[in-house]
């Protein structure tokens, strides 16, 4: 026993030993390099609000100019302000300082890569090593890897950001452009088809699997995708990464005053904008618009039960809301429930019954489920309360053609190629048509 207590013993020592040595010697490190300079910034014309933020976070590396989460700091709240040259020199201070930390490669990486693909990559690829499974971090790296044509690198990058993050589209869609550069329409169909399945309420998602459906010749399936991709939001191309939007608030708040829910969403700062919107609910209980927002962010984070329950929320306690009953609906359909939302079509249309994406929906979701004549009754009522759109006339004229009526059909597709000349699902139709 005494032995083995003697033994222990050096050992915790030895060990202690090589920790302070080490410590030791990156103190040492740290306390050798050199001090860059704070930025030097004009602010001369900036808001009051603006300077004083700025002028704290550097009043902190003053007070500790060898700690690299002050560096960082300052960089981040540069970074928040767009002074993006002097943000990315603080980040690389800090790297110094805390060599340990992905953020600050990070950071620095999202800036340089907007005029600096170099440098850029060699940060990204630090941060990598050091923080590997941070999914949207690799997602960037794959997506500048494919930016610079370096597509072998790249699809390893995405093939690792669905591991690690198996329910997220983005690795897929990045995953079937690059099959798409290789010229194997095969496997970008696979791909862009796990996108869509992951998330069908993508509209670009939608998009690419209608547009590489097109260029197999697979027309039906390319003219459901479009359908659907008309009806959805716009999508936010990049994948969302809370640590990035963290930095949205450090900005002053004569910068946050403006920023209303709608611009948060708008700019795919989808997390915040959700509390936005929520909170916004709070405050005022009695409108009904926050609460569809709230219900169409969700939907776009991917939470669709979350979606589909605000909206029969909205719908019953604001029921004479017809968007309430239209986005129910479109939730509904996605939700694979068409029974539910051909009721809520209806229910919006009673409402509004000049309300045209209600009927183009209405139309598709009984094309779907095999009511010909429903459809093509629910789509002519679409161009009759909007001429002008486009999506409506693909859809008739793809029934018409189905069903034989090949001077109908010719007529709605012509009619679209009026109003959307490059759509080349209409022109491939038409062809056939007139064939």
């Amino acid at each position: 026993m005494t032995f083995c207590r003697r033994r222990w013993t050096c050992g915790f020592v030895t060990v202690c030993g090589l920790l302070l040595a080490g410590s030791g010697a990156l103190l040492v490190h740290l306390w050798r390099t050199p001090l860059r300079a704070l930025p030097d910034l004009d602010l001369s014309g900036a808001h009051p609000q603006i300077v004083e933020t700025i002028h704290t976070a550097q009043e902190e590396v003053r007070r500790h100019p060898r700690k690299g989460l002050a560096w960082g700091r300052l960089g981040t709240v540069l970074m928040a302000h767009e002074l993006n040259a002097a943000a990315i020199d603080c980040l690389h201070q800090a790297a110094v300082f805390e060599p340990r930390q992905f953020c600050w490669p990070y950071f620095s990486a999202t800036l340089e890569e907007r005029n600096n693909f170099d440098a850029a990559l060699a940060d990204y690829q630090r941060a990598v090593s050091l923080q590997p499974a941070h999914a949207p971090l690799r997602w960037r790296l794959a997506t500048l890897l494919q930016r610079l044509g370096r597509l072998d690198e790249a699809e390893e990058q995405f093939r690792e950001v669905a591991r690690l993050s198996p329910d997220s589209q983005y690795p897929w869609l990045g995953l079937g452009r690059a099959a798409v550069s290789r010229g194997d329409r095969k496997a970008a169909r696979t791909c862009f088809e796990n996108a869509v399945t992951r998330a069908p309420w993508d509209r670009t998602a939608q998009s690419e699997l209608a547009r590489i459906c097109f260029l197999t010749g697979d027309l039906a399936t390319a003219a459901r995708c479009r359908e659907q991709a008309a009806q959805l939001q716009e999508p936010f191309p990049i994948m969302p990464d809370p640590t990035i939007q963290e930095i949205e608030r450090l900005k002053s708040e004569i910068l946050l005053l403006p920023e209303t829910a709608d611009a948060l969403a708008a700019r795919g700062d989808l997390a915040q904008a959700a509390e936005a919107f929520r909170s916004l609910i709070r405050e005022r209980g009695d409108l009904p618009r926050p609460r569809i927002s709230l219900g169409i962010t969700l939907q776009r984070m991917g939470d669709l039960p979350g979606a589909v329950a605000v909206f029969h929320e909205v719908a019953k306690n604001f029921p004479g809301e017809p968007l309430a009953h239209y986005q129910l609906a479109l939730a509904l359909d996605l939700l694979h429930d068409p029974d539910g939302a051909i009721r809520s079509y209806h229910d919006c249309l009673a409402l509004k019954p000049d309300f045209a994406p209600a009927y183009l929906g209405l139309g598709i979701t009984l094309k779907n489920r095999g009511d010909t004549s429903g459809a093509v009754a629910a789509l002519r009522q679409a161009v009759e309360a909007d001429p002008q759109l486009a999506a409506a006339y693909v859809s008739l004229g793809t029934l018409e053609l189905d069903q034989g009526n090949r001077t109908a059909a010719i007529h709605d597709l012509e009619s679209a190629l009026q109003l959307s000349p490059d759509d080349p699902v209409a022109r491939a139709y038409l062809q056939r048509a007139q064939e």
